[in-house]
């Protein structure tokens, strides 16, 4: 659950052969609240960034979860985006390369 009440889903997928990087691990995190404008997505990466909408903001939050979201996985050269979500919520999707020497 998330700060506004809302339901959030995890799911952790291996994608691909485990001895290429490229396929990874895949992260998608689910959140069934009202969701990420696309006029905000690229934003929401920033620091302190937080919606515009005076009911999330009354939600709380400092507006750097997804800011450091991204300094991790792209210090792991990941790369994170927001995808559709039909019906709202929002979907954040992290994909990890992971390569395993046998």
């Amino acid at each position: 659950v998330d700060g506004d009440g809302s339901a959030v889903d995890v799911q952790v997928v291996l994608a691909g052969d485990f001895r290429r990087a490229a396929d990874g691990v895949h992260v998608l995190v689910v959140d069934h609240g009202p969701g990420i404008p696309e006029s905000e997505r690229e934003r929401v990466f920033d620091r302190f960034a937080r919606p515009d909408s005076g009911r999330d903001r009354a939600s709380g939050g400092a507006g750097l979860g997804l800011a450091i979201v991204r300094e991790v996985v792209s210090s792991h050269d990941g790369e994170v985006q927001i995808l559709e979500t039909p019906g709202g919520g929002a979907t954040i999707k992290m994909v990890l390369p992971i390569a395993v020497e046998l």
